[in-house]
Parts: C-alpha cells; structure tokens; sequence
C-alpha cells in the first residue's frame, strides 16, 4: 500500500529540504573557487557544476514521484475507503494486542 498523502508530503519536504541545503554547499564552492585560473580549480569547478546540475535533475525526479505516490494514494483510499478502514484497524488492534502487559 502507497504511503499516506500526509507522510509522503512530509518526506517530500524534508526531501526537498535537504536537497535545497546541498545545493547551496555546493553553489557556496563554486562561489569560494573564484577566479583561480589553475587546471585544477577549473576540472573541479566543472565537476560541482555537473554535480549540481545532477542534483538538480534528481529534486526535480524525486519530486514528481512524491507527487505521484501521493496522488495514488489518495485514489487508492477514495476508491476502497472499508478496505483501508479495515486494515488500520487490524493494524491498531495487533499492536494493541502485543503491547498489552503479560502477567
């Protein structure tokens, strides 16, 4: 079963946060590379900027499928509102049941 609407918007964000961070590192190094002009400061300024560039194509990935998840899990409930009524509460009840005391 998909993860519900409110847990998948909540990775979502936090996804979303996370990646906004590590992209601001590393536009931060770019920014303290500067002007240097050595071979090395450039293969490495071409590398974060790939990296980046990838990071970019992944938030806008995971994103999507957050977004997705989300949308058919909200189907998924409109559509069998008993059946996922059902569950949680077999689910309720076996925890229920294994965190009971034992005398």
């Amino acid at each position: 079963m998909p993860l519900p609407l409110a847990d998948s918007s909540h990775l979502a964000t936090n996804v979303r946060h996370d990646l906004d961070e590590i992209k601001h590192d590393i536009e931060d190094i770019l920014r303290h590379l500067g002007d240097a002009a050595d071979e090395q400061t450039e293969e490495l300024r071409e590398k974060v900027s790939n990296a980046l560039s990838r990071l970019r194509d992944i938030q806008n990935q995971t994103q999507t499928k957050l977004h997705t998840a989300g949308q058919q899990t909200q189907k998924f409930v409109q559509e069998r509102p008993w059946t996922v009524i059902a569950t949680t509460a077999a689910a309720a009840y076996a925890i229920g049941f294994l965190m009971r005391p034992r005398h």
